[in-house]
């Protein structure tokens, strides 16, 4: 839209149903403002004027570095501060226009014409107004002096102002007043002339005790020489100025000073050389009017050169056309060869490797072998394994040199064999030759040339024999040789089990022989000519080897009777019942030793024949039991849970001993489950006829109606049973029809 107006819109839905709506638009001009200008240069201290020329506004503001200056809505704005300022007009319409410009804050110049000045009358006073004008106008007394310069002469009173003007328009003004006055006499002396390097001291000569001085060179002062006296070693124009008299004043006297060159000396630098070397000659230069040689501080020429044979300070002094003199040493060092101590020319036996060392004080070695350099060679020995012509270059630290020679010829090595490896039997010896040599170096520390070796039946390893043999060049070589001997042959049988356990195997081993032979009378072993067999006998049988090895009629046999063992009384015990939260202990028999499972059931040690067990539910206990035989065998238990029985308990009041099998003895339904109880049996007189304790679960005999052996007539009994801290008290009626 860019027009305003009133704008409508239709909205039809369709059916002929629709909906309409109006807005009104407005459009409205910006505001207009002028540019300002890009920048506004203003001296410190000054303010700049700052108008906003604009029209189609109703609100003006003015930014300072972009904040809002407070209370600044007029179009003109005077400012003292650098920075960036900016003005923002808005019209009804909220439309805006900005624009903005910098400010600039400049310095005046810096002037300063000091104090006010009372010179003595003669010499001129400088007047001087500083670097950062670009205008100086200068005034004496109120009347301007022509010219645009930042300095003046003044040679004679009055007040002398400048005003000084910067690229800014920024302006400074000062003045100085100048009274000339006749003041201190001063000598400098006449103008010298010194030799570089020399010193020359200027004395102020002055008739006023209590001046005081400063001093200037090439017109700038020298800090802090405030003496009558100065020493100079530069050329240059030096100025006294003094200050002093009644009424003080200021005098001024100037002296040149010259400084001729010295001649130029440079005998190089210190110079080392090896003994034996040529000696150098030290040069001291050309063009010299004089020259002047010194050794150690004695005088020894005056040559241009001079030859130098010794070790020590060589000093030489030269003077020029100006009688300037300069002088130079160099220090000549001859030093030592390294010490070289080689060995002779030596015999390398082919196969075999030397070291060859030299003596010296030398930092660095090199080796060549015929005349080719040996890499990574740079050590006092040298590894040498082939024969040649081998050279040292020794080096000092300080690089001197001698070289030494050393011819190494290879020597083939001795011949030696003792012969192939042997076995002797019982009493047999073998003389070991390695043939003819320099000298033998057996094993055995022996070095006689041959070495018989006896059979040694109770050396059970092999033994080794070997000779080391030399020849005129020190060669030597070596051969060995194993000798086995045989021991007399003792046969002996070992088994891994004193028996035959459940028909398991045992294994046999014999020993004592190389070679073995089985009887086996019953066709049980597993092999019948190996030193180790498996005997599966299923009678006790007695097994037979005979042993023997590679040495004719050395043999030897052994026996070994193999038990068969059966189990006798090997037990878990009977299966048995537990009542709910208790415990109960199972009974195992027939062994030595036991191991229970599971564990996680078992109360205490799995180890024992009779461990306590708690469970919740029926279980089957397993145990592995080792006879005295040390054979091991397993059986089982079954243990049920039942409730407790004493919920059911009923007493007993009649038994039938009759011998038909039915209710012939006294049985108390659940008493299993209570092992400790006591039983007492009485007649009507009272009288004990039948006692027990643990009844129904020892081996005491139930009670069938008898009184040691003989059966109790018919008649009316009574009994007391006593278990889990209950009593039972009741009749029993014996009825045998």
């Amino acid at each position: 839209m860019t027009e305003s107006g009133t704008y409508r819109v239709f909205v039809e839905f369709g059916n002929n149903c629709g909906a309409e709506d109006d807005v009104i638009v407005r459009i409205f001009e910006s505001p207009v403002l002028d540019e300002l200008p890009m920048l506004f240069d203003i001296c410190n201290g000054e303010k700049a004027t700052i108008v906003a020329n604009g029209s189609g506004y109703n609100n003006l503001q003015w930014y300072f570095n972009g904040n809002i200056i407070n209370g600044s809505t007029d179009p003109t704005i005077e400012v003292a501060i650098s920075g960036e300022y900016s003005v923002t007009v808005k019209n009804a319409g909220g439309c805006s226009v900005t624009r903005t410009t910098t400010v600039d804050t400049h310095s005046a110049p810096s002037v300063d014409l000091g104090q006010d000045v009372v010179a003595c009358i003669g010499p001129e006073v400088t007047l001087f107004a500083g670097n950062e004008g670009t205008t100086y106008h200068w005034t004496k007394d109120g009347v301007s002096i022509p010219g645009n310069v930042n300095s003046i002469l003044v040679s004679t009173n009055g007040i002398f102002a400048v005003t000084v003007t910067n690229d800014y328009d920024c302006v400074t003004t000062d003045d100085v007043m100048v009274t000339f006055v006749t003041g201190p006499t001063l000598d400098l002396g006449s103008d010298a002339t010194i030799c570089e390097g020399e010193t020359y001291t200027i004395n102020a000569m002055t008739n006023t005790p209590s001046a005081s001085i400063i001093w200037n060179k090439n017109g700038i002062v020298i800090p802090l020489e405030n003496n009558f006296s100065l020493e100079v070693t530069d050329a240059g124009e030096y100025e006294a100025v003094v200050f002093g008299g009644t009424p003080p004043c200021e005098v001024r006297s100037r002296v040149t000073v010259n400084v001729n060159p010295k001649p130029g000396i440079n005998l190089g630098v210190d110079k080392a050389i090896c003994q034996g070397d040529p000696f150098p000659t030290f040069d001291a230069g050309s063009n010299h009017k004089t020259y002047a040689w010194s050794y150690n501080g004695t005088t020894s020429g005056n040559t241009r050169t001079i030859l130098a044979d010794k070790s020590g300070i060589y000093s030489a002094t030269v003077t020029n056309n100006f009688d300037c003199a300069n002088t130079d040493e160099i220090r000549l060092t001859i030093n030592p060869l390294p010490t070289l101590v080689i060995p002779e020319n030596l015999d390398l036996c082919i196969g075999d490797t030397i070291y060859l060392e030299v003596e010296s004080n030398a930092t660095t070695f090199k080796w060549e072998k015929n005349g080719t350099l040996i890499p990574n060679a740079t050590q006092n020995s040298l590894e040498i394994s082939s024969e040649g012509s081998y050279a040292i270059t020794v080096t000092s630290s300080a690089n001197c040199s001698q070289n030494g020679l050393v011819l190494i010829t290879e020597r083939n090595p001795p011949s030696v064999d003792l012969g192939k490896d042997t076995i002797l039997c019982p009493n047999q010896s073998l003389t070991l030759d390695p043939g003819q040599h320099s000298s033998y170096s057996w094993s055995n520390g022996t070095t006689t040339p041959t070495l018989v070796v006896n059979a040694n039946p109770s050396q059970t390893e092999p033994t080794t024999y070997s000779v080391i043999v030399k020849n005129q060049y020190q060669c030597s070589a070596s051969d060995s040789i194993t000798i086995i001997s045989r021991p007399e042959v003792i046969a002996d049988i070992e088994a891994d089990n004193v028996g035959v356990c459940n028909g398991e195997p045992v294994n046999l081993t014999a020993t004592g022989g190389l070679f073995y032979v089985w009887s086996d009378p019953d066709n049980s072993l597993s092999s019948n000519n190996t030193a180790e067999t498996v005997a599966t006998p299923t009678k006790t049988t007695i097994y037979t080897v005979t042993v023997s090895d590679d040495c004719p009629g050395n043999t030897d046999s052994a026996t070994l009777e193999l038990k068969v063992f059966e189990p006798q009384n090997i037990s878990a015990g009977k299966d048995t019942c537990l009542i709910t939260g208790s415990t109960i202990r199972l009974q195992a028999s027939g062994g030595v030793s036991y191991s229970w499972s599971p564990q996680s059931s078992i109360i205490g040690a799995t180890n024992i024949s009779n461990p306590e067990i708690s469970i919740i539910d029926a279980t089957t206990f397993i145990v592995t039991i080792v006879d005295t035989n040390g054979c091991a065998f397993s059986d089982s238990v079954y243990v049920c849970v039942e409730e407790d029985p004493l919920k059911f308990f009923k007493a007993v009041t009649m038994i039938t001993p009759n011998g038909d099998g039915a209710n012939d003895v006294l049985i108390f339904k659940g008493l299993d489950y209570y092992p400790d109880n006591t039983l007492t049996v009485f007649n009507r007189w009272g009288n004990v006829i039948y006692e027990a304790v643990g009844y129904q679960s020892s081996n005491a005999e139930l009670f069938d109606g008898t009184k040691n052996g003989e059966p109790l007539p018919p008649d009316t009994y009574y009994y007391i049973l006593q278990f889990d801290g209950k009593t039972f008290k009741n009749s029993l009626t014996i009825i045998r029809d």
